[in-house]
């Protein structure tokens, strides 16, 4: 994941499982890993985000899995968020219209953002080497 004060990009690993797969192992990928299908989710105007618990195992002890969230859900983000920034002299409550809640969960992790809006590209490679291309596709603007 790289973030910058504008940008938000997360780079994940895409199952791809052949049709004759051995389902009796287990293989392992790591952020090195070369050659495999990689998702990127760039969020647009991304106002917070947290990556952390809980994991799938776990996932019904989410604040909002008693609201009815389940993995892959995405819910719109209720204005009162924009409360957060109220103290602020030069707040303006519009500018939290349209914000949505994006959740990803994965088999360890939860990923949270609150954005404008995303958009999802896919390549190969390893996670590495996609986010750092990325990264100097933004720099480089």
């Amino acid at each position: 994941m790289y973030s910058l004060e504008h940008h938000l990009h997360m780079a994940f690993y895409l199952q791809d499982f052949p049709d004759d797969r051995d389902v009796t192992t287990v293989r392992i990928v790591g952020d090195q890993t070369q050659s495999e299908p990689v998702a990127v989710v760039e969020f647009t105007e991304p106002y917070a985000y947290m990556f952390g618990p809980p994991k799938d195992e776990a996932f019904s002890r989410h604040p909002l899995a008693s609201r009815g969230l389940r993995p892959g859900t995405r819910v719109i983000v209720d204005q009162a968020l924009g409360a957060h920034d109220s103290a602020h002299p030069r707040h303006r409550p519009e500018r939290f219209v349209g914000l949505e809640h994006y959740i990803l969960s994965f088999h360890d992790t939860t990923f949270e953002c609150v954005a404008r809006r995303f958009a999802v590209s896919t390549h190969t490679g390893s996670v590495a080497e996609v986010l750092q291309n990325v990264l100097r596709g933004i720099v480089s603007k």
